[in-house]
């Protein structure tokens, strides 16, 4: 993935996020209960990894209009769509719970788990 070009990535990852929500467009139409939501069974628990290797840090490929705006970059903004779209704010100051996102990151030495899945605060963390 590091030859791609942004609207690829963006692609990949709205592509992801269909494919999380699809259970849930088939259980409403079974039962009228939301899988994919908090007031519809348990919350699927997922975590993001964030590639932070050295290829992330420059343009993609092909870029023609801002390449100035890193991989990395354009995989963060994603990721934080992905996020609130899933968990919008509830109103109370806090995060709807449709699932319980976490995560790390991973380099060419290895990964790390930045926010574990299950922490009360994790959408929040992610968002910020």
């Amino acid at each position: 993935m590091s030859n791609q070009p942004p609207l690829r990535i963006f692609a990949l990852l709205a592509g992801l996020a269909a494919l999380l929500l699809l259970p849930a467009s088939v259980s409403a139409q079974q039962g009228d209960e939301l899988l994919f939501s908090a007031s519809g069974g348990a919350a699927p628990n997922i975590l993001i990894l964030l590639d932070t290797s050295g290829s992330m840090g420059k343009a993609p490929s092909g870029c023609t209009d801002d390449c100035s705006t890193t991989k990395r970059t354009l995989a963060s903004q994603s990721i934080v769509t992905l996020v609130s779209q899933v968990n919008p704010p509830d109103g109370d100051g806090g995060f709807e719970e449709n699932a319980r996102f976490g995560f790390g990151i991973f380099t060419k030495n290895g990964g790390r788990v930045m926010v574990p899945v299950g922490d009360p605060n994790a959408t929040g963390k992610i968002i910020d």
